[in-house]
C-alpha cells in the first residue's frame, strides 16, 4: 500500500488551479465579415463632355476583438470575363437582342479617384485596397466609400438609350499581425467572403451641335444675271443609331417662306438646299430638314446656298441669320 501525502497533494492542486487560470485568460482570433452596396450612375447624357461620378460602399465587421488589435485588411475588385480590364472596366448593354456594346468607367480606393481599386490578380496594374487599422471593440465595425467614374468623352463602344450594368465580384481577407504589416499576399490571410458588387447606368439619346460655319456668296459686279452659288457645313453628334434631322429655319427677313438677306439698299432673295443640285430645299418642319443617324462621332453635312438672278437693290453688305435645330 502506498500512501500520499497532504501537502504534497495540496502543491499539485495548487499548480493545476494555476494551470486553469492562464487557459481562462487566453483569446480567440478574431473573425471578420465583409459586404457592401452598389453603384449607380443614373442616366447620363455620355455626348456632354466631363465626367459623371457616382459612390458605392463596402464595409466589414471584425468578432472577438477585446483589446487593440492590429489587422491587415485588404480588398480586391476582380475583372470580368466578358470584356477584362481594370483601367478601364467596361459595362455591358443590358439588351437581349444586343451586344458588342459597353460604357468604360472605373472604380478608385480615394475621393480624389487616383487610385484604381483592383487585385492580387491584376499584378501592378490595379492593386488591391490595403488598410491596416488597429481594431478596438468600438471601431470593428467600418464602412467606407469606393468611388466611380464615367468620362464622357473617347468612348467608342456604347449605343445610346440604353441600360448598362454588370456585378463586379469583391473580396476580402484579413490577418492579425505584430510588427510591421504584412502585405496582402501572405499566405496566412483568411477570407473574410465575397460579394457580388453592381455597378449600373442608362445612357439617353443625346445629339449636339458642335459647329456651323458662315456662308459667303461671291462679290457680285454689276447685275445678277446667273445664280451666286455657295456651301457652309453642320457638324452634329449624336449617340450611336440614333436617328435625328437638322432643320433651318427662314431667317430674319424671310417673306413667307422666301428667305432674304437685307443691307442698306434693301433685300436679296436667297436659298438654302439639301442637295448639290439646289433641287430640295432645307426647311425647319420635320420632313423638311436633313436626315442621319449618329455614330458617337462628329457627322458634317453640307448646306448649299443659291442667290438667283435679280434685280439687285444697291451696293453693299446684305446678310441673314439662320437657327440651326437638331431633332432627335
Amino acid at each position: 500500500m502506498k500512501y500520499i501525502s497532504l501537502n504534497r497533494l495540496c502543491l499539485w492542486l495548487a499548480a493545476f488551479t494555476m494551470m486553469l487560470g492562464l487557459c481562462g485568460q487566453a483569446s480567440a482570433a478574431p473573425s471578420c465579415s465583409f459586404w457592401g452596396t452598389s453603384m449607380q450612375f443614373g442616366s447620363i447624357d455620355i455626348n456632354s463632355g466631363g465626367i459623371a461620378s457616382s459612390t458605392g460602399s463596402i464595409g466589414f465587421s471584425c468578432q472577438g476583438i477585446s483589446q487593440p488589435t492590429p489587422v491587415l485588411l485588404c480588398f480586391n475588385a476582380y475583372d470580368t470575363p466578358q470584356k477584362p480590364g481594370y483601367n478601364p472596366r467596361y459595362m455591358p448593354i443590358l439588351h437581349s437582342g444586343l451586344s458588342g456594346y459597353y460604357v468604360a468607367y472605373n472604380l478608385y480606393k480615394d475621393a480624389a479617384r487616383q487610385e484604381i481599386l483592383g487585385s492580387l490578380a491584376s499584378g501592378s496594374q490595379a492593386t488591391p485596397w490595403l488598410l491596416t487599422p488597429t481594431l478596438t471593440p468600438a471601431s470593428a465595425t467600418m464602412t467606407m466609400p469606393l468611388y466611380g467614374d464615367i468620362k464622357l468623352y473617347g468612348q467608342q463602344q456604347y449605343l445610346g438609350g440604353q441600360n448598362y450594368g454588370h456585378n463586379v465580384t469583391l473580396s476580402m481577407t484579413y490577418m492579425v499581425y505584430d510588427g510591421s504589416p504584412p502585405d496582402c499576399a501572405n499566405p496566412q490571410m483568411q477570407s473574410g467572403g465575397s460579394f457580388q458588387f453592381w455597378v449600373g447606368v442608362t445612357l439617353i439619346n443625346t445629339c449636339r451641335i458642335d459647329s456651323a460655319t458662315n456662308m459667303s456668296f461671291p462679290t457680285i459686279y454689276g447685275q445678277l444675271r446667273e445664280s451666286a452659288d455657295s456651301t457652309s457645313a453642320i457638324s452634329v453628334t449624336c449617340t450611336a443609331n440614333t436617328p435625328y434631322e437638322v432643320g433651318l429655319d427662314n431667317g430674319l427677313h424671310a417673306q413667307g417662306t422666301q428667305r432674304r438677306m437685307q443691307g442698306a439698299g434693301g433685300f436679296i432673295q436667297y436659298e438654302l438646299y439639301r442637295d448639290p443640285g439646289r433641287n430640295t430645299r432645307w426647311g425647319n418642319t420635320l420632313g423638311e430638314g436633313q436626315t442621319s443617324v449618329g455614330a458617337n462621332t462628329s457627322q458634317t453635312m453640307l448646306v448649299y446656298g443659291r442667290v438667283p438672278p435679280q434685280a439687285l437693290p444697291g451696293s453693299g453688305s446684305y446678310s441673314d441669320r439662320i437657327v440651326v435645330t437638331v431633332t432627335y
